[in-house]
């Protein structure tokens, strides 16, 4: 009986941490295509760990930005949102009846945090290019090619296919916006300098061009 015991407990240690790591590990098609087992497990188990990382030195900021005419009296009007923290908002206050804004929550974030990898690799990529050939890309040219490449990437669709639905529920019509998708790091102060008031230093890593909302074809 007592190795009975030892063998149960055993295999719930060990199938406990087996699903903890799995659901840890950066966003891939096993994780996505498991996405009701996760949501499952966080109800129960939730845990916020990133194994073997350093703890964070910024939150990222994913802000939408409209120009648009006003119908009723065809002014001209500059509109921003930001979506990462209104999400996080609105899935604390739902919890634990969460289920769309955690799915919500693990597409954008997964998709910004896929844009942050390529920025990185594009980056890395004209760097390494200006090395073997001993010349250097002028900043405004890096930043063409950035933007560029960006914008053809799945995540880019993910987050402007949301900025259409930013925009309905904020009565800005489709027909005659468009909008920047911009992507910011926000510092984290340090423990001593939580109480500070200074401002926080906000970095702006990507910005995109102005895209018709509504897109002809």
């Amino acid at each position: 009986m007592k190795n009975i015991v030892i063998y149960i407990t055993f295999f719930i240690f060990i199938t406990y941490w087996s699903i903890t790591l799995f659901f840890t590990f950066p966003e891939n098609p096993i994780n996505v295509k498991n996405l009701k087992v996760r949501q499952c497990f966080d109800n129960f188990f939730y845990q916020q760990w990133s194994f073997f990382a350093p703890p964070a030195t910024f939150n990222e900021r994913l802000y939408f930005s409209y120009i648009y005419y006003d119908p009723i009296t065809h002014n001209k009007k500059v509109r921003t949102f930001e979506a990462l923290a209104t999400i996080t908002k609105e899935k604390r206050e739902n919890a634990p009846f969460n289920k769309t804004q955690d799915v919500l929550d693990y597409i954008i974030s997964g998709s910004v945090h896929d844009m942050q990898n390529n920025l990185k690799e594009i980056f890395d990529m004209i760097n390494a290019q200006d090395k073997r050939t001993g010349k250097t890309t002028p900043s405004d040219e890096k930043s063409k090619k950035v933007i560029e490449v960006i914008e053809k990437t799945e995540s880019f669709s993910n987050l402007f296919n949301y900025a259409k639905i930013i925009a309905k529920n904020n009565n800005i019509p489709e027909n005659n916006a468009e909008c920047k998708i911009t992507l910011t790091n926000l510092a984290i102060p340090k423990f001593v300098n939580k109480n500070s008031l200074d401002k926080k230093e906000e970095q702006t890593i990507f910005s995109s061009h102005f895209h018709p909302l509504k897109l002809t074809k």
